[in-house]
């Protein structure tokens, strides 16, 4: 259909592109539409590719110019190396294997949220990952932890107006579910 019609016009490209912004880039998409199409081993492997890019990209805007931290390339870079790890993370619940998953959302929770912070990008920190995560830990049995990740996210969607649609909605519920709460 036209996700495989999409995976191969994007790997009939990819060779061509000498660029690893570029890349990291269509690695993102081509590991969504992977993923979308049940290609879930695929998907990580794009994802990964794009992180790794994207990380590589960053080291070298931070060598040649300092100057450069928040314009849009950066931006996009620091983007893609974030939603290489929640997508790599959706992508291991997809196959089941929650505790990978679970040390990738903490990764993201920590860290990579701090260095956000520190950048003064955390517009970039994608709420997601606090439903994702409370959803792992209500399944794995740290309710204290799910609990506080979901008032978060409750905060988060008061302050900021986040919409909630799709898999947020989805382990959301899952997760008030696995708290006992209706």
């Amino acid at each position: 259909g036209l996700l495989q019609q999409m995976i191969d016009a994007i790997a009939q490209i990819m060779p061509k592109i000498d660029s690893g912004y570029h890349l990291s880039g269509l690695y993102s998409i081509l590991g969504v539409l992977y993923r979308l199409s049940g290609q879930i081993h695929e998907a990580i492997d794009c994802h990964q590719k794009s992180g790794a890019l994207a990380a590589q990209q960053l080291s070298e805007i931070e060598i040649t110019n300092s100057a450069n931290s928040h314009n849009l390339a950066f931006l996009n870079l620091k983007n893609w190396e974030q939603h290489a790890l929640l997508n790599t993370g959706i992508c291991q619940i997809e196959l089941w294997e929650l505790e990978k998953a679970l040390a990738v959302f903490e990764e993201l929770l920590t860290h990579k949220h701090d260095e956000l912070i520190a950048e003064n990008l955390e517009d970039l920190y994608n709420p997601s990952v606090d439903v994702l995560a409370a959803f792992l830990y209500s399944y794995l049995g740290d309710t204290a932890k799910a609990s506080e990740l979901v008032e978060r996210f409750d905060l988060a969607m008061q302050l900021q107006s986040l919409s909630i649609t799709g898999h947020r909605l989805l382990f959301l519920g899952l997760t008030y579910k696995n708290l006992g709460k209706t």
